[in-house]
């Protein structure tokens, strides 16, 4: 690994290790810089790029209504806020891959978004407000 992404990926794990220690959860230009700086280190900067634009779509659309999903697409939509593929959803539940991929998409149609990456962006958003204790009231 280059220096220069030595030093950028220890900056981001201090970062994190910090606001762990404080309890302290990002706002959305701070989660926004983090995304963006972590592009330096990642393989796949289409990805990051493709995140932090859904990302700015999303925080400039309505709120979703997650309260239509039955607890199942709940707790699907939960995994796939924490990057879980299909399969590793379907095996979490006992459940064949193809049921995740109906999840999945019944999910984007109660949610009204169009793309695997809004529902990505969506899920994770769902997912770190879950685990701050907000999941089921601020979404």
């Amino acid at each position: 690994m280059k220096k220069s992404n030595m030093t950028a990926e220890l900056q981001l794990l201090k970062l994190i290790e910090t606001l762990s220690d404080k309890k302290k959860t990002l706002s959305y230009k701070e989660f926004i810089s983090v995304l963006s700086a972590t592009k330096s280190i990642h393989n796949n900067k289409q990805l990051i790029d493709n995140l932090i634009q859904s990302l700015r779509v999303l925080s400039q659309t309505k709120v979703y209504n997650k309260n239509n999903l039955t607890k199942r697409e709940k707790q699907v939509f939960l995994l796939i806020g924490e990057g879980l593929k299909n399969i590793d959803i379907a095996n979490e539940f006992n459940l064949s891959k193809s049921t995740v991929e109906t999840h999945r998409k019944n999910i984007r149609k109660k949610l009204k978004l169009n793309s695997n990456e809004n529902l990505f962006a969506v899920a994770l958003q769902y997912s770190m407000q879950y685990q701050n204790g907000n999941g089921d009231d601020n979404f």
